[in-house]
This record gives C-alpha cells, sequence and structure tokens, in this order.
C-alpha cells in the first residue's frame, strides 16, 4: 500500500497561511495581542492537519519518518520566514514541533479509529481532534 505525506501538505498550508495572517495582523494593528507560538498552538495545528487528511483521504497510511522530518521543517522554517521565530528558536521548534506532531498522530490515529465504528463515524475525526487539543491546552504555560 502507498505511504502518505498528504498530511504535511495540509500542515504547511495551515502553518503558512496562520503565519501570513499573523504578520499582516502585525502589520495593521500593532497592538493586538495574538496568541504565542507554544506547545498548545504546535498541538492545534498538527491536529487540525491530521483531521483534514482524515476527511480527505481516511484510508490513507502514514510515512512516519518522512512525516515526522517534514513536520519539524514546516515548524521550525515557516515562523524564522514569517518573522515570528528567531534563528536560535528554529533547532528548539524543529525538534518539538516533531515530537507534538509524532505523539498527537500516534493519539489521534488511535483515537479516531475506535470511535469511527459508531454512529459518530462522521464526526469522529473532528471530535477526535478536538478533545486532544482539549487536553493539550494543558500544556500552554510552557515556554519555548
Amino acid at each position: 500500500m502507498k505511504k502518505s505525506v498528504l498530511v504535511n501538505a495540509v500542515l504547511a498550508a495551515l502553518l503558512g497561511l496562520s503565519c501570513l495572517i499573523t504578520v499582516l495582523v502585525k502589520v495593521f494593528s500593532p497592538a493586538a495581542v495574538l496568541p504565542k507560538l507554544d506547545v498548545a498552538m504546535l498541538a492545534f495545528f498538527s491536529l487540525a492537519a491530521l483531521a483534514v487528511e482524515n476527511y480527505l483521504s481516511p484510508k490513507a497510511q502514514r510515512a512516519w519518518v518522512p512525516n515526522l522530518l517534514l513536520a519539524g521543517a514546516s515548524f521550525a522554517l515557516l515562523p524564522w520566514c514569517a518573522g515570528l521565530a528567531g534563528a536560535e528558536e528554529m533547532g528548539l521548534l524543529f525538534l518539538l514541533g516533531m515530537v507534538v506532531f509524532g505523539v498527537s498522530a500516534f493519539l489521534y490515529g488511535s483515537m479516531a479509529r475506535r470511535m469511527a465504528s459508531g454512529p459518530a463515524g462522521k464526526a469522529a475525526p473532528a471530535l477526535s481532534a478536538f478533545v486532544l487539543f482539549l487536553a493539550a491546552q494543558s500544556l500552554s504555560g510552557l515556554p519555548l
């Protein structure tokens, strides 16, 4: 069976759009308070990409090593290119992005498979991502 890296394209698109919106908000409204890029936000982007990928390609199998490396590269390079993270934070964002994406993908995959068999099968990807994001909120105070 063919291994998929669709989740990384979705992750890069979501993260790139978020970085673009953040830059535009900082330019046109510099006094606006924006959320920080912390562990909870990394989990949010990972879970959102996993949910979208599950709706687009529900039977896809993930290639774990390329997915982890590409997720780490997305989390490190896109905020740096947008000027939201410095060069010294890139390595930390790369490693933390890989770990958060890997844990999120593992937990999300097992949770969504178990929920998909019941009557809430169509809503299982979104509900699984939402519940795991609520669980990741406990990590929001950790500094990068």
